[in-house]
């Protein structure tokens, strides 16, 4: 192999795990960094975070989590973050060019879909804003997670004779 390719290589890969050591270390306060934290630090699936799957299997290396970090960032800066929830999901990040109208669900018809949700996703699909204070995303994130734990609880407790 090409000594110099290997290099870059090993350089490209250092600056990635620096990128995502930075941004868990809690000293950085990009938007990015404060999922990443809120995600590694609660034990949150990320499947269940990120509109699309791939978005969270990029989680699973440094350079990937690195690079879907720098594109938060970006999105969050564009203006490219929306917050919209469904019935079946709850609120999501969706990063990308079709988080543009809130007045024209039907653009996300075809992102859901993709996403596991099924044909019929524009029924009980409302979209609830754009560029969201991530502190409400995740205050919302969190107490849907409260909801399912108390409905589970309940669910597991053994009725009254």
């Amino acid at each position: 192999m090409n000594p110099d390719l290997l290099k870059t290589y090993d350089d490209r890969y250092a600056k990635a795990r620096a990128r995502v050591a930075d941004a868990l270390s809690g000293t950085n306060d990009r938007p990015s960094a404060r999922i990443l934290r809120w995600i590694v630090g609660n034990g949150i699936n990320p499947h269940n975070v990120f509109s699309w799957h791939y978005d969270a299997d990029q989680l699973r290396s440094a350079e990937g989590a690195a690079t879907l970090l720098n594109r938060i960032d970006r999105a969050f800066r564009d203006g490219k973050i929306c917050f919209p929830e469904t019935e079946a999901h709850g609120p999501y990040i969706h990063i990308g060019s079709s988080a543009q109208d809130p007045e024209t669900p039907k653009i996300f018809h075809t992102d859901i879909r993709a996403n596991g949700h099924g044909e019929d996703v524009i029924e009980g699909h409302r979209i609830i804003g754009f560029c969201p204070d991530l502190d409400a995303f995740i205050a919302a994130f969190e107490a849907r997670e409260r909801e399912r734990e108390v409905m589970y609880r309940e669910l597991l407790e053994e009725p009254e004779p």
